[in-house]
């Protein structure tokens, strides 16, 4: 069997919060894998996550980058952007193969 995991950001876990995160698109899908957090900072998105093998940032046009992890799992990387990005999508996978995204 497989399960799902739906996180949303809610200040309370009360039924009328979370349908109205829901409806408002405040959440995300996954299988496993955690997005604890983004933010733009000056140097660029700060992506912090739950132990992954790669961090994928896709952009249109095609630009973006993907980071893979070397001697220990990712938990969080700084994507500076390239000029001319109009938008940016971003994926995590874990060293299972399972995918957490598009974020």
């Amino acid at each position: 069997m497989t399960f799902g995991v739906m996180s949303m950001r809610t200040p309370v876990a009360w039924p009328t919060s979370i349908a109205t995160a829901i409806k408002k698109g405040r959440f995300y899908a996954s299988n496993g894998l955690t997005c604890k957090n983004i933010k733009l900072a000056p140097e660029g998105i700060h992506v912090q996550t739950s132990p992954v093998k790669h961090i994928t940032f896709s952009s249109q046009p095609s630009l973006g980058a993907r980071f893979t992890a070397k001697d220990k799992p990712l938990t969080e990387y700084t994507y500076p952007g390239r000029e001319g990005e109009k938008c940016i999508r971003i994926e995590a996978t874990d060293h299972e193969g399972r995918l957490r995204g598009p974020i």
